[in-house]
């Protein structure tokens, strides 16, 4: 059987890395594969950008798919091979059908990070995949633009009214954390969160609230606090707030951190925070990552 080294023409070291990663059926959780495409993002020779650009025009979906989970993190911050790169993707976002493909295109527009790539990614934000959509809400924080396109936050703000919790959970992460941006329409989506059925995305919600320092998201955790409603988003709610008023329960806490299994270390600095004696510093987030 010929491999990829011998039907694209590459070295036969980038060859072999791309032949054991498309052996691989059961992508998604193998710790293998995507310890594969690590190797071959981290070559970042002209050998590895050249095999995944060829096998992005393959007939073959899993060479397709492979290509793109090359192409965003590899060329990020390579200009000589970005707009290549950001064009090939954006052909993909457009006109692929097969859904483990367009996802994998999306996310890495996403990682690419250019917003000229957001026009593609928002076309599918009503796609009947469940996994797309996802794709689209942990893409758009990256490619909003400065200033923020308007269209690309009411998509995010949509995608937070989606019925599949995963995606609500990253629009809810993306606009409520990975974004600046504060005004009423974001304000009132990030309220409309706090009373979702999952626990993470109203945490989220509730975090994002409390980094623009509304009063309502003071209510909520007290209101927590008070009926030990206890999670890590209600105590790095209340670091972001650094309000006085939440001291007492804080403290409190703190006295049965084992109860509820809350980190020490997060919990000390929204106790500090509170005190005044130290800033609100950003809170480093337990949100999973996009491979």
């Amino acid at each position: 059987m010929r491999n990829v080294a011998d039907d694209i023409g590459t070295s036969h070291a980038v060859g072999d890395l791309v032949d054991q990663a498309l052996a691989i059926d059961d992508f998604e959780d193998d710790h293998e594969y995507w310890t594969l495409v690590q190797r071959l993002q981290e070559l970042g020779s002209s050998a590895t950008y050249g095999a995944a650009l060829l096998l992005c025009k393959s007939d073959d979906h899993a060479r397709r798919r492979l290509a793109c989970h090359l192409l965003g993190r590899m060329t990020w911050n390579r200009p000589e091979e970005r707009d290549e790169a950001l064009a090939v993707l954006e052909d993909r976002a457009f006109s692929e059908s097969h859904i483990q493909v367009l996802q994998a295109a999306l996310i890495a527009l996403g990682q690419l990070g250019d917003p000229r790539g957001l026009d593609a990614v928002i076309v599918r934000a009503e796609h009947p995949s469940p996994d797309v959509r996802l794709a689209v809400a942990s893409s758009l924080p990256s490619l909003v633009g400065d200033p923020p396109q308007p269209k690309a936050l009411e998509v995010l703000r949509a995608l937070m009214n989606d019925p599949v919790v995963a995606v609500r959970d990253w629009a809810t992460f993306g606009l409520g954390s990975q974004l600046d941006i504060d005004d009423d329409p974001t304000r009132a989506a990030l309220i409309e969160r706090l009373t979702d059925r999952d626990p993470v995305t109203n945490g989220e919600a509730l975090v994002g609230l409390a980094r623009r320092h509304d009063r309502r998201a003071l209510d909520a955790v007290l209101e927590h606090l008070r009926h030990f409603l206890i999670g890590s988003y209600v105590v790095d709610a209340a670091h972001e707030l650094a309000d006085p008023r939440a001291l007492p329960l804080l403290l409190e806490l703190r006295d049965q951190d084992e109860v509820f299994g809350i980190n020490p270390g997060r919990l000390d600095r929204a106790i500090e925070s509170c005190r005044g004696m130290a800033p609100p510093t950003p809170v480093e987030s337990d949100h999973p990552v996009v491979p």
